[in-house]
């Protein structure tokens, strides 16, 4: 039990550093010689040119104008809601392990309140969105990421990259 747990907090650690772009500069911004990978991650890498591939301006998908804005402001909620997730689900099992219910149901509490952020910002960003696929995958990824807070064990890179699928076809 607390070896799958402790792989699925792996998966989602190496999943948001991945989705929030790795980088070598110290202004988080992308370099040559390490492109943001696609959003959904399962795919593969993209290579120079492919089509999900960073443009000069570091930006990928087909956003453009206010929508890439959005997008920005989707990802950056997603980033911020795994990094708490997986630090209070990491608290939640040792508290478990550890005998201490108390402080295992104050951390599964506070892993539920990042998603309840992260379905939030989805929504709003959905608001805001101008197109329509766009507007569309926001709203279903916040449904989706609703259905993940019903059952936090269940939350794994699978369960994240059938949230972040058609955004990152749309957004990168």
């Amino acid at each position: 039990m607390l070896g799958a747990v402790k792989r699925t907090l792996v998966a989602l650690a190496c999943a948001s550093l991945l989705l929030a772009g790795c980088s070598d500069d110290p202004a988080g911004r992308p370099s040559a010689a390490t492109p943001a990978p696609a959003a959904g991650g399962a795919a593969g890498t993209a290579g120079p040119g492919a089509p999900d591939a960073p443009g000069a301006n570091g930006a990928v998908g087909s956003a453009t104008g206010a929508d890439a804005t959005v997008c920005a402001a989707a990802r950056q909620a997603r980033s911020a809601a795994m990094h708490t997730f997986v630090t209070e689900y990491g608290k939640a099992v040792q508290a478990a392990a550890g005998g201490d219910e108390a402080a295992a149901t104050t951390a599964r509490q506070n892993a539920t309140a990042a998603l309840d952020r992260w379905e939030s910002a989805l929504r709003e960003q959905a608001g805001r969105a101008v197109g329509a696929d766009l507007r569309s995958a926001l709203s279903d990824a916040a449904a989706s990421v609703a259905g993940l807070k019903r059952n936090l064990d269940a939350v794994d890179d699978t369960a994240l990259d059938r949230v972040d699928q058609r955004l990152g076809a749309l957004c990168g």
